[in-house]
């Protein structure tokens, strides 16, 4: 309705309150979700009545939402800093990226050790890897699923730092530090594609 504030949930969304409001993204169903930041709020709107409610107050200050086709949300808090899971119908949030204490480490281990500082916006490609703004470090980062560890094609290290790519190319063979003891035969070849481990499951939300 204009005026700074968190009221209005249950009612018109034209009429609610809310606080800047920084990112906005349609889920699976037509809803529109709001990162109400300032009020901690992932606000929901629904398609069909246009009733405003309370999605999940799990993340400190939302900046961004990126949704998938699946129906899958995943929110960034840029405070804390953290990037969530959100689950579309509860509102219950994990932890998908990020320990809560800024920093600029963790390339090529599961997402959920890595250092974050500030992540600011969030986009989905088709494929589901998931593209982090890492405004603190000034760096572009990348989140993987399992579906995309094999034949995740990278391209080599000589590009520009604080791009996807040099997250990538974190990993370099298969006696890399970063995967001692957890993937013990992750490799990646000549062409810059990255090998699925010959033994052992593969974790979602890895750093590639």
């Amino acid at each position: 309705d204009g005026t700074a504030g968190s009221g209005g949930d249950g009612g018109p969304a034209t009429a609610a309150q809310l606080n800047s409001p920084q990112g906005v993204a349609v889920d699976a169903g037509g809803a529109r979700l709001i990162a109400d930041s300032a009020t901690g709020r992932v606000r929901r709107v629904d398609p069909v009545t246009g009733i405003i409610s309370t999605l999940t107050t799990a993340v400190t200050y939302p900046t961004s939402i990126a949704a998938s086709p699946s129906g899958s949300l995943f929110v960034s808090d840029s405070v804390t800093p953290f990037v969530y899971k959100v689950d579309p119908v509860t509102g219950g949030a994990l932890v998908y990226a990020g320990v809560g204490v800024p920093g600029d480490s963790g390339d090529g281990r599961l997402a959920s050790t890595a250092h974050l500082n500030a992540p600011a916006q969030l986009a989905l490609r088709p494929d589901g890897l998931l593209v982090v703004a890492d405004a603190g470090n000034h760096r572009v980062r990348a989140i993987a699923p399992v579906a995309l560890v094999a034949g995740l094609t990278l391209t080599p290290r000589a590009a520009q730092v604080g791009t996807l790519v040099e997250v990538a190319l974190t990993v370099t063979n298969t006696g890399a530090e970063n995967f001692t003891g957890v993937f013990p035969d992750l490799a990646v070849n000549a062409g810059a594609t990255l090998l699925l481990p010959r033994t052992g499951p593969v974790p979602a939300g890895c750093y590639f």
